[in-house]
């Protein structure tokens, strides 16, 4: 009775194993269909190299003026904005006291001058001409040779006692120590009217002072070809200006070149050097990128950020750029050749990155490191020799090793 349950199973197997369908000896051996894919080679591409820093742009030339006088702002001849050349006049202080005072320094030297004969300073000392020609000297002339000639006479006559030969001969010594006495008087004077010509000089000094002119432009920027531009005016009609404590007035600028000073990580300091070229970019004009040059490099790093300042030159003859503004540098190092695919072979996965190449009918996978990016190529570094066939699309389907049709 035990056997029947076994058989009747065997029986059932074997119905199953007849009624099910037959397998077809050809499907378990057919190739996998080829994936039509497109290809594009890589190609080779010439890029810069560059270093990213970010900064302050400055004028070449940011000065501070202050009148060198005292005195009340009488007039003003310049505003913000306005672009002036060195010499253009700036303002103007009320010069009456000072005109008083070169008054006063015109008399004092008149007054040293009378005594000597003279209404004008000489150049140098005077000489035996001119200092014979000083009154004083003139009459202490007279009397020496006045004495001289009675001394003369007392020692030529026989008659003559020595009581009188030594008092002629003292009138000759003292007319002589008197002439002595007003030579050094005249060079004294000569020597107070120099003292009075300097506080002369120094008094129409501070009466031109009372004007304040645009200053020289440095060499460097171009000279007198440039202008300043008016960045502040500190001052108006009627103010009070003090010399002391300062009072600054005006505010200049040379902006027709700019310095753009960045701080570049202490990595690149093999790479950068002065005369390199810079693309500069600002805010205020995204789509235009101004050219610079490297022109001075800062010899330390900053021990706390680990930098080193880069001083960049951006002509601004138009004067688009500011000084003040924030701006972005790119220093090209130098161009490489560097092998690139179109965006659209680049696979990303999981953090990996790798492309797929047709390789004798057949999807080969490349690892790669992404480089530069550009809007329709990026740079792959990798086994990847320029010409190779990348695929570009039907990645969705490949494989390492699927085969593949290039259509």
């Amino acid at each position: 009775m035990k056997a029947i349950p076994l058989v009747l199973g065997l029986l059932l197997l074997a119905l199953a194993g007849c009624g099910g369908p037959k397998a077809d000896p050809t499907t378990a051996t057919a190739e996998p269909a080829a994936v039509p894919v497109t290809v594009a080679p890589v190609t080779a591409v010439d890029v810069p190299r560059t270093v990213l820093a970010t900064g302050t742009l400055h004028a070449f030339d940011d000065i501070m003026l202050t009148p060198k006088v005292d005195g009340r702002v009488i007039a003003v001849h310049a505003d913000v904005g306005d672009r002036l050349a060195p010499g253009a006049p700036l303002l103007d202080l009320d010069p009456t006291d000072h005109q008083l005072a070169v008054l006063e320094a015109k008399r004092g030297l008149d007054a040293e001058l009378a005594p000597l004969g003279l209404t004008a300073l000489p150049p140098g000392p005077l000489d035996a001409k001119t200092m014979g020609e000083v009154p004083s000297v003139q009459v202490a002339e007279v009397a020496r040779r006045n004495a001289e000639r009675k001394y003369s006479l007392w020692k030529n006559a026989n008659t003559s006692s020595q009581g009188e030969m030594l008092a002629a001969e003292l009138d000759l010594k003292a007319a002589e120590a008197n002439r002595k006495l007003a030579v050094a008087t005249a060079e004294s004077r000569l020597a107070a009217s120099r003292l009075r010509k300097a506080a002369l000089d120094a008094a129409e000094q501070r009466l031109a002072d009372t004007h304040l002119f645009v200053p020289p432009a440095p060499s460097a920027a171009g000279g007198a070809a440039v202008k300043y531009a008016v960045a502040q005016r500190m001052t108006s009609v009627g103010e009070m200006i003090r010399a002391f404590p300062t009072a600054n007035v005006f505010r200049l600028v040379i902006d027709d070149s700019l310095k753009l000073r960045v701080a570049v990580p202490e990595k690149h300091i093999p790479d950068v050097a002065v005369g390199q070229t810079v693309g500069v970019t600002v805010e205020a004009y995204p789509a235009a990128t101004f050219t610079g040059n490297v022109s001075r490099i800062n010899p330390t790093v900053d021990p706390a950020t680990r930098t080193f300042g880069v001083e960049i030159a951006v002509p601004n003859a138009d004067g688009k750029l500011k000084a003040g503004g924030f701006a972005r540098a790119a220093v090209r190092l130098r161009t490489d050749a560097i092998a690139t695919v179109p965006n659209a072979a680049l696979v990303s996965f999981a953090g990996v990155d790798k492309v797929f190449v047709a390789d004798a009918a057949k999807a080969k996978a490349v690892p790669v490191t992404v480089g530069v990016r550009d809007r329709e190529w990026v740079e792959v570094i990798g086994d990847l020799p320029a010409g190779t066939q990348v695929i570009i699309s039907g990645f969705s389907r490949l494989i390492d090793g699927s085969p593949i049709r290039v259509r």
